[in-house]
Order: C-alpha cells, then structure tokens, then sequence
C-alpha cells in the first residue's frame, strides 16, 4: 500500500457520525474538548478562549484539496481555531463540502479556502492573507481576484502535521507521536520525491523532517512564525501557471 492510499485508509476509517478523535489516535483527555455545536461553544467553558485545547467536535482537517493531483502543497502545522469554525459546520453546503475532502471521493476535489462560495469562512480569511504575493501576480497580468481563485483552486493543496483545530498548539513532542501524525509524514515524504510537486513547508520544518530541496523550499526559522511566502512567490507562481 503507498503513503497515499495509506493516508486515505486511515482518514476514511474515521466516525464521521460519531466524531472526536480518531480511534487510532491517542490524545489524553485533559487536552480535548469535545463540543457538538455552535451553540453549545457559546455556552461552553472555552467561549472566547484561545488557549491549546483540542476542538474534537469539529471535524479532523488533515488536508485540502486535491493530495493526489495538486501542484503546490503547503505544509503546516495545524488547522487552528474561530469560533466561525462550528458555524461553517453547520452550514449544509461546507459540511459536505469538507467531508468530500475528507475522504478525497469526489470527483471534484477544490482547495476549499478559496472556493467563493465560501469566501466567509475564516479558513478562506487567513488563506487569503497568505496566498495575497500569489494574487498580486495574477492582478500584474491582468487576472482578476475571481479568476486567479478559478485557475488555482484545483491546482494547490495544504497538509496539517496535526490534523485537529486548536487555537494555540500545545502538548509538546507527545503529539506528534499519534499515528495520524506518521502517516501524514510519511505521505509527505514521498511526495517530495515527485520532482513535478512543489512542497512549501510553511511551520515546524524540523517536525516535517524534510529535507531542502529545488521542490522543498522550507520558510527560516526566523520567519516561521509569520510563515510568509514571499520569497518564494514567483516559483509557486510558475508551478500554477505552467
């Protein structure tokens, strides 16, 4: 079985129905916060708080995107948390939406921040702000906002070393032990073997266990945290576009 069929196996075994974790991986119950809904988020003890624990209410966000067929892949280090987050959930059209994703069946499988249609959610906000180098080359050729989303929304992907949305990540080295973890590293790692994908590892390189290469480029350490791609804006612009 390859690392992707491997990852795939894994991520289609999980209890959409039930939620949580997934039975594979082993997170001590003091880190997790299990909440069904929007409104019972408000009435919770974490209303407001951004702190390390782990939203397991919210489905897994693992990946998005096309894995298989994406040019561009950004690497990072977990979905992160708004309170937006449990009401996208419950809009019908996203759910399904991320639970195609999820299991990576649909024919049609869009980097979902960018898909107009769900332009309001905070996921698209924040990738927004960090794909904004890559628009500004569209809007240089002539290339409105709108079509850029057209031509790259199939083209780019995002892969999460932690796959559950917590506003801050905390846990230390334990968490990145979980099997979850593994198979997406190990995913990752032979996708850099493919000299026609491009990999921008975004946040906590040394975890990814890359190494840099002419199709990995690691952001430094110093700029981590601002995990800006700047640098590297005229690269992933011609893999897009090529």
């Amino acid at each position: 079985m390859s690392a992707y069929e491997n990852l795939l196996k894994f991520w289609r075994e999980y209890p959409v129905s039930n939620g949580g974790i997934h039975p594979k991986d082993i997170i001590p119950e003091e880190k997790v916060a299990y909440i069904k809904d929007f409104s019972a988020y408000i009435k919770s003890k974490w209303f407001f708080k951004n702190n390390k624990v782990i939203h397991s209410g919210l489905l897994p966000s693992p990946y998005c995107g096309n894995i298989e067929k994406a040019r561009v892949y950004f690497l990072s280090l977990n979905p992160g948390f708004s309170p937006c987050d449990y009401f996208a959930e419950a809009e019908i059209e996203f759910r399904n939406a991320s639970l195609v994703n999820l299991t990576q069946k649909g024919r049609n499988l869009p980097f979902l921040p960018i898909v107009p249609s769900f332009c309001w959610t905070s996921g698209a906000e924040w990738w927004r702000r960090k794909l904004a180098p890559i628009f500004r080359l569209y809007l240089r050729q002539g290339m409105s906002y709108l079509h850029a989303c057209n031509d790259i929304v199939g083209k780019i992907a995002s892969l999460e070393i932690f796959p559950y949305h917590s506003a801050q990540f905390g846990g230390g080295k334990s968490l990145f032990k979980i099997e979850s973890v593994a198979r997406m590293k190990d995913f990752a790692r032979n996708l850099s073997r493919d000299q026609s994908k491009l990999l921008i590892v975004l946040r906590k390189a040394s975890e990814w266990d890359l190494e840099e290469a002419d199709n990995v480029l690691l952001i430094p350490r110093n700029q981590a945290r601002k995990a800006s791609i700047g640098p590297f804006e005229e690269k992933i612009f011609m893999a897009l576009r090529k």
